[in-house]
């Protein structure tokens, strides 16, 4: 529920500040979103309820203000961007802590991470994110992904409202 009220009031103030009105086209995509919002809430929280990973930082920049663990390619050139999420998992087996990151990037679209491509340097988001995230964290790889905001796949053909949302 507090997902659904924070989109209602992001869409009311889109809503507000848009010149495309109050149209049936305006309110399906409003109703749409509402429902991706829902669904992508429900899925996150049952991720994190099922890991041992907690989420570390939300929307985090990198850059040349992380100094020393910034990314900076042979020419000088410093990476920035933005990652939408790290999470960490943290194990002491007595002698030593370790620290486990993941970073997860939100689509909307229908992007699928290929390994062949980022073995060859032709999409290399995601690597470089997690590698931002590990100097600054100073954490191992546990991965990267992708996570889809989509609406998702109802199971059912009843019209029963309360049917549908389970």
């Amino acid at each position: 529920q507090r997902m659904t009220d924070i989109a209602v009031r992001l869409l009311d103030e889109l809503e507000r500040v848009s010149a495309l009105g109050d149209t049936s086209v305006t309110r399906a995509e409003k109703r749409r979103l509402l429902s991706t919002a829902r669904t992508c809430a429900a899925v996150l929280a049952e991720q994190m309820r099922g890991s041992a990973f907690r989420n570390t930082a939300l929307e985090r920049p990198f850059g040349a203000e992380d100094g020393e663990a910034a990314i900076r390619l042979a020419d000088g050139t410093t990476l920035q961007g933005q990652i939408d999420r790290v999470d960490a998992w943290s194990r002491d087996d007595g002698d030593h802590a370790l620290e486990y990151l993941r970073v997860i990037d939100y689509k909307r679209g229908g992007k699928a991470l290929k390994l062949a491509e980022a073995y060859h340097g032709l999409s290399f988001q995601l690597p470089v994110y997690l590698a931002s995230a590990m100097r600054r964290d100073h954490g191992d790889s546990a991965g990267v992904y992708y996570f889809p905001l989509t609406e998702g796949i109802c199971e059912t053909q009843r019209g029963d409202a309360a049917e549908v949302e389970k």
